[in-house]
């Protein structure tokens, strides 16, 4: 499968960076210096395949060695998708012709592309004169507030990279991650949502060798840097350095739900293709407003507010906090068009609106991904929501766009019931054990390749064994491919049950499940068993006080289709499912409990 070339979108953009060359190597060297500069590292030897080279290679960055392959580099700039910028040089570009637009809404306050610009340019002389720049870390655990688009801004202006931090990690999260990225600094909080923020990386940074500084965004905190004195007290407006567009950008660590986390490093050139594809496919039609509620440390929140906002004329309206009913006060208040996120997002948005009796009529994109989406739920959005697209998508921080939901609302069954038009990647299904391509509309592991796609991991050790020779990115989920260009998610490759040697997807019985009336949320995990090696076993979460038995799952499920050994053999009944904050149910976590309970002989929780 491959991907369309968005040309029309790669014309205007290369039309805006002409016109404006000049300013443009002010911030960013031109691609032939680049390349000229680069240090490749050969670690292995190969032969052409597929139009580049068929090895490993690893090139020298700031950050450290960073895995490299210049024959796909080569096609990423020959197809228009590398555009050899930063997403200084290209929002320096476009401050004469659009710098009074509007950027960022946040509460009762207004930020144009100028005035986020001119807090980047001083808060990038700061950084200077504490010598950031070049490589040194900016980290920041910040609620979705505009200063996180500046700092994005600001480094991109002088060469460092970011690392944005999910706000529900702590200290010993904490300390890892800053500690594996070597963070110079990080912005925080004084206290937001009950939480000391400040006091509490203050603890960090004692606890972590280096020279990392706490950087208090509204607010101040004793032994900590305070954000305003970084913008008015540098000593001198300093020259912005050139910055490589190939160098890292954005470090971000994966949220797996089990190990360490393993931290995704994205250069300038390939997080701004998404400049290119994420506001053409998902967007909808100008004028457009989109309310941020996935949080901005996520892969998906970084894209919103900061691509759309500069380079796709698209206002974001930040919410620090979801709540449906907010939401909703803030879609009708800014002819909001689009809201996107996890599953719970759209859940909560259709019953607030339900409740309300508010069809919203401005809005015309609900994309949800991140966690498995009910195609029931897509269905019911988009025939509340008058003018909807609902659909599902599908990407990951490793590869953030792979899908782009459906071409419309009359399409409502490739929407519901795929994760979305196979865009901008070359993506292949393989035998998950062999490694061997499967028959067309079989399931198997989901292997993507793009110009988005991630350089790699920061730790080499965490390269391996996750890219194919040929440079694809395992991604662990199982799919298949339907109707010839859409991909329909059938679970995680650590997900499957192996029960008397056949593979069994989850994913398949969840959806089911979530069809029955009187179930609110379902997981499906493997339960150790000596004769079958596993049995199916189902975390339920009903509606009300309403208890349901094996039984009644039973022949719920073989009515609606499911053959006999794919029905739950086992039936745990719970108040709610562990879930990550972008709404993943945490299955480590099931497995673990279904393993003690196969371990002490408890057939039943209820």
């Amino acid at each position: 499968m491959h991907f369309e070339i968005p040309i029309l979108r790669f014309i205007f953009k290369k039309v805006e960076i002409i016109q404006s060359k000049f300013n443009f190597l002010k911030f960013n060297l031109c691609s032939k210096l680049c390349n000229a500069a680069r240090m490749v590292h050969i670690a292995a030897q190969g032969v052409e395949k597929n139009g580049f080279m068929d090895v490993t290679q690893f090139r020298s960055d700031p950050v450290g060695q960073v895995r490299w392959n210049q024959g796909l580099a080569d096609r990423w700039r020959k197809e228009g998708y590398w555009l050899d910028a930063t997403l200084a040089g290209l929002t320096y570009d476009i401050l004469n012709t659009k710098g009074d637009q509007v950027a960022i809404i946040e509460g009762e306050q207004r930020y144009t592309i100028r005035q986020i610009w001119d807090e980047a340019r001083k808060l990038a002389d700061g950084l200077l004169d504490r010598g950031c720049g070049n490589g040194r870390v900016l980290s920041y655990q910040l609620p979705n507030w505009y200063e996180a688009s500046v700092i994005n801004l600001a480094a991109a202006m002088i060469g460092s990279p970011v690392n944005p931090l999910v706000p529900i990690y702590r200290e010993a999260e904490l300390a890892f991650m800053l500690d594996d990225v070597s963070a110079r600094m990080v912005f925080v909080p004084d206290t937001f949502r009950g939480v000391e923020y400040a006091a509490m990386l203050k603890r960090v940074a004692k606890s972590i060798d280096g020279d990392l500084e706490v950087v208090v965004v509204r607010g101040q905190q004793d032994g900590c840097i305070s954000y305003g004195d970084l913008l008015t007290r540098a000593k001198k407006q300093h020259p912005l350095p050139q910055v490589d567009p190939d160098s890292i950008f954005v470090m971000m660590h994966t949220s797996g739900t089990t190990g360490r986390p393993k931290c995704v490093l994205h250069s300038h050139n390939s997080f701004l293709v998404q400049s290119l594809i994420h506001p053409v496919d998902l967007g909808g039609s100008p004028p457009n407003v989109q309310i941020v509620a996935t949080p901005i440390s996520h892969i998906a929140g970084i894209i919103l507010s900061n691509i759309y906002p500069f380079l796709a004329d698209t206002p974001v309206v930040l919410m620090d906090r979801w709540s449906a009913e907010e939401a909703i006060r803030l879609i009708k208040r800014h002819n909001g068009t689009a809201l996107g996120g996890a599953t719970p997002f759209l859940r909560q948005l259709v019953d607030a609106a339900k409740a309300a009796g508010e069809h919203l009529p401005s809005l015309t994109r609900t994309p949800v991904g991140g966690a498995a989406v009910p195609p029931d739920l897509v269905r019911e959005a988009q025939e509340w929501f008058s003018n909807v697209i609902a659909c599902r998508i599908y990407g990951c921080t490793e590869v953030p766009t792979a899908t782009s939901g459906s071409a419309g609302r009359e399409d409502i069954e490739h929407g519901a019931e795929t994760d979305g038009q196979i865009r901008h990647v070359d993506l292949r299904i393989v035998d998950p054990i062999t490694g061997a391509e499967v028959p067309a509309g079989s399931d198997g592991e989901i292997l993507l390749r793009g110009p988005q796609m991630m350089l790699g991991y920061l730790r080499a050790e965490d390269n391996d064994g996750v890219f194919s020779k040929d440079g694809y990115f395992l991604t662990g989920d199982i799919g298949r491919i339907v109707d010839g260009d859409y991909l329909t998610i059938t679970g995680r490759k650590k997900d499957l049950i192996i029960r008397l040697g056949e593979n069994l997807s989850p994913k398949e019985i969840e959806d089911a499940l979530h069809t029955h009336p009187q179930i609110e949320a379902a997981a499906v995990v493997g339960m150790p068993d000596a004769v079958t090696g596993e049995r199916v076993c189902a975390f339920i979460v009903t509606r009300g006080q309403v208890i349901l038995s094996l039984q009644d799952l039973d022949e719920f499920l073989l009515a609606a289709g499911l053959s006999r050994r794919k029905v739950p053999e086992h039936l745990i009944l719970v108040d709610a499912l562990p879930v990550s904050l972008q709404g993943k149910v945490m299955k480590q976590e099931l497995r673990d409990r279904v393993a003690k309970i196969a371990k002490t002989g408890v057939t039943h929780d209820h």
